[in-house]
């Protein structure tokens, strides 16, 4: 099966499984082969079949959908109406 490299994202969110919750790393790479995320983290030395320049992206790794209200929702606390 196919992998790919998001390498050097300029952010990922990802999984803190020690902490229970998501953090936010800096240029870090995201592999994932077909539907399976293999790796999340600083400096992917595995092999690779794709590789995605990460430069100016925001990965979150696993994140199907949204559906989101930001005017409600408390992940959008500090949102004006104009969603800036």
């Amino acid at each position: 099966m196919k992998t790919t490299v998001i390498r050097n994202a300029d952010w990922v969110i990802k999984w803190n499984e020690n902490e229970k919750a998501h953090r936010y790393a800096r240029h870090a790479d995201v592999a994932y082969q077909g539907n399976v995320i293999t790796f999340v983290g600083k400096d992917y030395q595995g092999s690779y079949d794709e590789i995605i320049a990460g430069n100016g992206l925001c990965v979150l790794p696993g994140l199907i959908n949204i559906h989101s209200h930001p005017s409600t929702e408390v992940m959008n606390q500090g949102f004006d109406g104009d969603g800036i």
